[in-house]
């Protein structure tokens, strides 16, 4: 009897998502942040299936078979971006979580969207090395319609990991927030915002009127015992537009709120991978802070 061949696109798509954590983690750990974000670049996903290095060929191959699988989709002709497949999201909504199939999005929506996925990522991929980051969920939920809500959100466990703990922590994104802390652990909640300088300022002004409102129910909602939030900016313009963004965002808020450009994140660079920890951002009080410091700003201030 001819055995199936270890990789055969029908093999891996038979799996379960608890079979494909065991046998294949690596493609695992590719569904669940293709859950948490909707669009991906090819070069990240591939980044975080395999933060080891291994060949181009092996990463090229590895998401083909997702892909044959119906795991992954992409997005475009060419491969470049990714989004959770319809077969992947059958399989983690009968793993447990709550995983709807998302269609191809709106040309209008697709830059914000991807922009938004490769902070998250390069974010995720910096934190990996970061010691004192045990877990990070991630959630895109962009504003439709007229609820205004931020273009994604995340929490953030600090803590201080144990000394055995492997490094890069490469399962550092959870799928939920809801994690039980120590009496030395502490959750950041940020919500992201991205400015494409695609509106006037009368716009910007609505958009933040109504978003601060929001903010100001959350913070006037009791927030659990060791949870601080904070506001994330990132503009496609330049330090000029951040600092029209931060008098706006005082003129209707009291919230805490950081900005910066993709250009600073991109390393001063117009193409490049973002590094939000080593970039540097503006806060909403006129201070300017490494992102290494983004964690102690927020959990040091009142």
């Amino acid at each position: 009897m001819r055995r199936t061949p270890p990789h055969d696109r029908r093999a891996l798509a038979a799996l379960s998502f608890t079979q494909l954590t065991t046998r294949y983690p690596h493609h695992a750990r590719m569904l669940l942040w293709l859950r948490a974000c909707w669009l991906i670049r090819r070069e990240q996903l591939q980044t975080l299936g395999w933060p080891q290095p291994t060949t181009p060929q092996n990463r090229n191959q590895g998401l083909r078979r997702l892909t044959a699988a119906r795991l992954i989709e992409a997005v475009d002709d060419e491969a470049q971006v990714f989004k959770l497949g319809r077969h992947g999201a059958t399989i983690l909504q009968h793993y447990g979580l709550a995983t709807p199939y998302r269609t191809n999005p709106k040309s209008s929506s697709r830059p914000g969207l991807m922009l938004a996925g490769e902070f998250a990522v390069a974010l995720g991929l910096e934190l990996m090395q970061h010691r004192n980051i045990l877990a990070l969920s991630w959630s895109e939920q962009p504003f439709a319609g007229t609820i205004v809500r931020p273009d994604a959100s995340a929490a953030l466990r600090s803590g201080i990991r144990p000394d055995t703990a492997p490094s890069p922590w490469v399962d550092i994104l959870k799928p939920e927030a809801s994690w039980p802390l120590t009496p030395h652990e502490r959750t950041i909640r940020l919500f992201l915002e991205v400015d494409r300088v695609s509106q006037f300022s009368e716009k910007i002004a609505d958009r933040m009127q109504s978003w601060a409102s929001a903010t100001h129910h959350l913070s006037a909602a009791s927030l659990p015992p060791q949870t601080v939030q904070l506001v994330l900016w990132i503009t496609t313009g330049t330090w000029r537009r951040v600092a029209t963004l931060r008098r706006l965002w005082n003129d209707y808020t009291h919230q805490r709120a950081l900005f910066t450009t993709c250009y600073q994140l991109r390393g001063e660079q117009e193409a490049g991978v973002m590094h939000p920890l080593q970039a540097f951002w503006s806060s909403s009080d006129g201070f300017r802070l490494a992102g290494e410091d983004l964690f102690a700003f927020a959990l040091n201030r009142p």
